[in-house]
């Protein structure tokens, strides 16, 4: 681990540091006596004794004055922190190696620190924290915010308004937070996204500059916990919460609004969830698809589930006429297709909109840039259900006897049945339909009735007609 004159200032405080830093970068990996023979590097920090028992450590422009006599104890002390600090990040390296568990790493981090640790994602809902009992004693209302997992409303709105929140390759930095007293917070990015901040707070709400670059650090070893785990690191960016929603996590009403309001939405906005599927002429990797989607759509959120690309539109936020065009026209360009859920205004309804998508998606025409809505998939999805599981004929009699019919006698009936019952029945516009005369579609139903003896006056039977007729055209 690298350290800082900062960080060696915190740990020989016994020695009444006089700092005078004007770079304090976490850079140094090295101590040596000072000697002008020697070739000077950025990463060392030299030890030259002074008069008045007093010795100075520099690195560069940053200067340390001791108050010592011996300049070998410095040297010793210094050697203890690398050996200290550097062993504390091998641990810790060894536990991501070796896929340990985010809460796991987060304990360790108190061979570091003794704040309480938070890791919030970034619609701020607490992933996993460690909570030291000095800190749970001194700020009693702490217990009611690790129970939530959720910073309170004021907290998140004050947070929000902070221009560095969600700045990459910044170091870390204190921030005040209502309700919960100052912080400090290191922005956690992977792969280029937002994926949250590692928040610490102290029992007394000070921090020294050293403790704000140890927590920097810490920062980079949970983005490299991050980047091994995948499924983790989704749900900590903003869609993680719909990820949440869909795995049965997150179902507190309360929570769910909290969280939506972070970002911009709300539980009363207008959704739709669109399920992705490529057709077998496409060539585009889900992957790539999933981040043009984001750059086209700000209202959306895109996100992997069970194997399937995701996309959930916020309507109240964006005009649905051009949003349609535009993701048809990306559809079409990457040979997929999708399935659309209904509108829907409860986030917690999420699982229900996704198996409907889903079913749309799997019954949507197999042409490019295709959108089948859940309702005009519902149809066909129910008679293949029918068909899946049923173990006799569930077809109506009348049209095997009708189809008998017309081989023998080279007739239309079973045809116009059909047209017949499509047409509710009309008279006058099943005729028009089979440009027949009215009097001959008269004769061919009452031959039909003839036949079969079917009730057209009965609904049971009416639609057992109908639905045979979907039956056998599937069959």
């Amino acid at each position: 681990m690298k350290l800082s004159m900062w960080i060696l200032k915190d740990w020989l405080r016994d020695y009444s540091p006089e700092p005078e830093i004007q770079n304090g970068k976490c850079i140094i990996q090295n101590v040596r006596l000072f000697s002008e023979q020697l070739r000077f590097s950025s990463s060392t920090v030299y030890l030259m004794p002074m008069e008045e028992e007093k010795i100075v450590c520099s690195n560069g422009n940053d200067i340390l004055t001791l108050h010592c006599d011996d300049v070998n104890e410095i040297l010793n002390r210094i050697l203890d922190a690398f050996d200290y600090y550097n062993d504390c990040e091998n641990q810790m390296l060894q536990a991501i190696e070796a896929d340990c568990s985010i809460e796991k790493l987060m304990k360790q981090f108190s061979m570091i620190t003794h704040h309480l640790m938070i890791f919030a994602d970034a619609t701020f809902y607490m992933r996993a924290f460690f909570a030291p009992d000095t800190i749970l004693s001194a700020h009693p209302q702490l217990k009611d915010l690790l129970r939530t997992r959720m910073l309170p409303l004021p907290a998140l709105q004050a947070l929000n308004q902070s221009s560095s929140i969600r700045k990459p390759d910044l170091p870390a930095y204190p921030v005040s937070v209502p309700a919960v007293g100052s912080a400090i917070v290191s922005n956690l990015f992977t792969g280029g996204l937002h994926a949250g901040w590692l928040i610490a707070d102290s029992a007394d709400n000070t921090y020294t500059e050293g403790q704000t670059d140890l927590h920097g650090q810490l920062a980079e070893l949970l983005c490299r916990w991050l980047a091994r785990n995948r499924s983790t690191k989704e749900h900590t960016q903003k869609a993680g919460l719909f990820l949440d929603i869909l795995n049965g996590e997150q179902t507190d009403p309360r929570q769910i609004d909290l969280r939506l309001r972070s970002f911009g939405w709300s539980s009363g906005d207008r959704l739709t969830l669109y399920v992705l599927k490529p057709l077998e002429s496409s060539t585009f990797p889900p992957t790539v698809l999933f981040h043009h989607l984001e750059a086209i759509h700000p209202a959306a959120f895109v996100l992997f589930y069970q194997n399937h690309l995701l996309e959930l539109v916020n309507h109240d936020l964006t005009d649905q006429t051009p949003f349609r065009r535009e993701f048809t026209d990306l559809l079409t360009s990457v040979r997929y297709c999708a399935g659309a859920s209904p509108s829907f205004r409860r986030p917690a309804q999420l699982p229900d909109e996704f198996r409907a998508a889903s079913i749309a998606a799997e019954y949507a025409p197999k042409i490019p840039g295709a959108i089948q809505d859940f309702p005009s998939a519902l149809l066909p999805y129910l008679l293949t259900l029918l068909q899946e599981h049923s173990v006799t004929d569930l077809r109506h009699p009348a049209l095997s006897v009708l189809k008998t019919y017309d081989q023998t006698h080279h007739t239309e009936l079973s045809h116009t049945l059909h047209c017949y019952l499509t047409c509710r029945c009309n008279a006058t516009e099943t005729a028009r339909s089979l440009y027949i005369h009215r009097s001959t579609l008269l004769y061919r139903i009452d031959r039909i009735l003839g036949l079969t003896g079917i009730d057209f006056e009965n609904p049971d039977e009416y639609f057992h007609l109908l639905l045979s007729f979907y039956l056998d055209a599937m069959s």
